[in-house]
Parts: structure tokens; sequence; C-alpha cells
């Protein structure tokens, strides 16, 4: 038994073309809003992109002077590296040197320096 309220899964006369053309306005309708929404939605993304990509643009120009800057440091700790490595032999060096010296002047004046 079916409520009066309710409409049949099967209607027994097929709907009027009025009904039809109804139905499909409101379909019709419902894309449009639907539509109207994404291009809100749309603009919107566009202006958040936009302001991201700015400030994007103006971190990096913020930041260059850092990336530079340790670009430049990274030179210069290899350079300092160079002088290290070349600061061990030399410095031997020197102190051979000193100690040949002293040796040679203690050998020559028979007393150690004054």
């Amino acid at each position: 038994m079916l409520d009066e309220q309710t409409t049949p899964l099967f209607p027994s006369e097929p709907p009027t073309e009025a009904e039809r053309l109804a139905a499909v306005e409101a379909e019709l309708q419902s894309i449009r809003e639907r539509l109207a929404t994404g291009d809100e939605t749309m603009a919107s993304l566009r202006a958040d992109l936009a302001e991201n990509t700015s400030a994007t643009i103006r971190t990096e120009s913020n930041t260059a002077e850092i990336v530079e800057f340790f670009g430049a440091m990274k030179g210069a700790f290899k350079v300092l590296n160079w002088i290290g490595a070349l600061a061990k032999p030399i410095t031997a060096l020197v102190a051979l040197a000193a100690v040949t010296w002293g040796a040679f002047l203690t050998i020559k004046t028979g007393a150690p320096p004054k």
C-alpha cells in the first residue's frame, strides 16, 4: 500500500513534456550554480597563488646575499684548509732551520748564543 505523500517507483503515466523541461531547467540551474562557485574558487586560488609568488620572489631577493656570502665562505674555508695543510710542513722546516742555526752557532763560538 502506497502512502499518498510518497511517489511510486514506477509512475503509471510518463512525465509530460512540461515536467521533463522543468527537470532539465532545474538541472541546468544546478550546473550554473556549481560553475559560478567553481569560478569564485578559481579566482580565489589565482589571487592566493599570485600572493604566494610575490612572497617567494621577495624571499629569494632577501636571501640572495646570504647565499652569496655562504658561497664565498665555502671558498674561504677551502683556502684556509690549504694554508693549514701547508703550515704543518712549513713549521717543521722553520724548526729544522732554527735548530740548525743554533747548532751552527754553538759549534762556531763554542758557547750558546746570548
